[in-house]
Order: C-alpha cells, then sequence, then structure tokens
C-alpha cells in the first residue's frame, strides 16, 4: 500500500502524532510501516525499497494468496516514491491520496512563476511572435493535478495487473476537479458517504479480484517488461485492459 501526503512536513506531523496517539503502533500490527526520507542517498533510498518489497514477497503464503501481513509506504507527493518507480502486482493493491498537492503559495519561486504566467497570458501587440501561456492560477492547478495523476498509476502498471485508489479528500465530490484527472480515472469515480459503505465495497473488491486471479491461474509475480501507455501529459495510465480494475472510492 503507497499512502501519499502533499508535503514532508505533514509527513512528519502525522507521524509524530500517529506516535502519541499510538495509532501507528496499531498499523504496525497488520502492516510494516515505512516512510520516504525527504534526504539521503540514492542507495539508501535503494535499500528502503528493496526491503519495503522483500517484506512483501517474503510474508506470501503458497497459492497467489496475498502477504498475511502487508506492507505500508508513507511518500510524499512529487517525491521518491511518486515518479518513475514501478510497485505492480502485489507490490501496491492500495494507493490513498491525501488532500491536493497545490505548491507553497507564498514561496518565492511560485509566486514569480504566477507573475511571469499572468504577464504573457495574453497577446503582446508589440511583439505578436511571443507565445502566450496560460495564466497564473491555470498553472498552479495544473502543477497539483500532475502530482496526482503521476501518483495515482503506481498501482497499475500492465494490463493484467489491477489495484484500489482511495481519494481522501472532499474536493474530489466536486466535478471540475474531477475533470483534471487522468481520463482512465474518471469514469470510475465514486463518491461514498460514509466509511462501513466504502469498508464494504472494498472487501467485496478485493475478494472478487483475488479469486479471480487463483481460478485463472495468473501468475501476479512483478511483470517488468509490461509498461503502461502514456497519455499526452507523460502521466502514467494503464491499458484498456487494466482499467475495469480500478476503484476509488472517496470520503467527503
Amino acid at each position: 500500500m503507497l499512502v501519499f501526503v502533499p508535503s514532508y512536513s505533514l509527513l512528519a506531523k502525522l507521524m509524530a502524532r500517529w506516535q502519541v496517539t499510538e495509532c501507528l503502533s496499531e498499523i504496525e500490527v497488520h502492516k510494516r510501516v515505512f516512510v520516504e526520507p525527504q534526504g539521503g542517498s540514492k542507495d539508501e533510498f535503494d535499500q528502503l525499497l528493496a526491503t519495503y518489497r522483500d517484506s512483501l514477497a517474503n510474508n506470501r503464503p503458497p497459492g497467489r494468496q496475498p502477504a498475511r501481513r502487508g506492507a505500508i509506504m508513507f511518500a510524499v507527493y512529487r517525491g521518491k516514491v511518486s515518479e518513475g518507480i514501478d510497485f505492480s502486482d502485489y507490490f501496491c493493491r492500495t494507493v490513498v491520496n491525501i488532500g491536493i498537492p497545490y505548491p507553497a503559495f507564498k514561496d518565492v519561486k511560485v509566486v514569480l512563476k504566477r507573475q511571469y504566467n499572468d504577464d504573457r497570458s495574453t497577446p503582446n501587440r508589440n511583439d505578436p511572435s511571443q507565445g502566450v501561456l496560460l495564466n497564473g492560477s491555470k498553472w498552479y492547478d495544473i502543477q497539483a493535478f500532475r502530482a496526482i495523476n503521476q501518483a495515482l498509476g503506481r498501482c497499475l502498471r500492465h494490463k493484467m495487473d489491477w489495484g484500489a485508489i482511495i481519494m481522501l479528500e472532499s474536493r474530489f465530490a466536486q466535478r471540475w476537479n474531477v475533470e483534471r484527472l487522468s481520463k482512465w480515472v474518471r469514469q470510475y469515480m465514486h463518491v461514498y458517504r460514509t466509511f462501513d459503505e466504502a469498508k464494504m465495497d472494498l472487501d467485496a473488491f478485493y475478494k472478487t479480484r483475488i479469486k479471480e486471479d487463483i481460478d485463472a491461474g495468473i501468475d501476479d509475480s512483478p511483470v517488468n517488461d509490461l509498461l503502461p501507455a502514456t497519455d499526452s501529459m507523460g502521466l502514467s495510465s494503464p491499458t484498456t485492459e487494466a482499467s475495469p480494475a480500478v476503484r476509488l472510492p472517496l470520503t467527503t
């Protein structure tokens, strides 16, 4: 399982809070917990990733059943985990997205970029050759949803792959925010108003998919040579055959 949050500072606060409330201990009863580091070397991160994968591969009973004790990786949008890493098959059957990762509004670079785009969002009569850019607000929105879309594809990496995507954000009950998600996601969106309703649907989804894999004799060992299609924005998106395996419960 992968869980994405908007920033490293929020991730640190969540970990500290959950330690005090013993929520983290309850999670560790069921899943080994991993946290994406903000810094560190590539070798250190590669070792963390290898340990995460080993903890899932080594705890699987025979017969393609899920791991006896799973693993959960807490990570950050735009971080190391969210881009360019393959979590196919049993390495990730669930992606949880918390919040919408808008860039820091008062960051100097963000402020200057928005001003730059605003200044060039209308045609320049003195220089017709100068291209027209998106205005600052549209650019700002795109940065957030590009990061979300990049994280969404972590659990669907080839045509036989499947997984659930959980959006913990009330703003995804609004149509205009859903329309900013990748096309392959939108048609499977479903808003759950209660936790029990979402849990019941998720339980049924996992049981059905696991049984189908077992009955079909599908080997769900990671398949590295089957890569997803890429849409026009360069975001990961599953092939047509994989799309029906998506489930997207939201809490509001």
